[in-house]
């Protein structure tokens, strides 16, 4: 079993989009982790928090935001 972390996306939704064309999308075998500053830089910072969150309600269980998790307390 494996999981895949990511930090600091800053922003950064068109990485982020590149992040999940190269190792997947969240899923039961494929789950994720991300490390804050997903928002505090790029021009994107809305639709990468938006991702986030959209992932994050619809994956449960196999995605976590660890700052995401502390502000919205899932």
């Amino acid at each position: 079993s494996h999981i895949n972390v990511c930090g600091d996306t800053h922003g950064q939704y068109y990485d982020l989009l590149n992040i999940f064309d190269s190792f997947g999308y969240p899923s039961e075998s494929n789950p994720y982790l991300f490390n804050g500053d997903f928002v505090d830089r790029g021009f994107y910072s809305v639709e990468t928090f938006l991702l986030l969150l959209a992932l994050k309600v619809r994956f449960v269980f196999y995605v976590a935001c660890a700052a995401l998790s502390a502000a919205v307390q899932f």
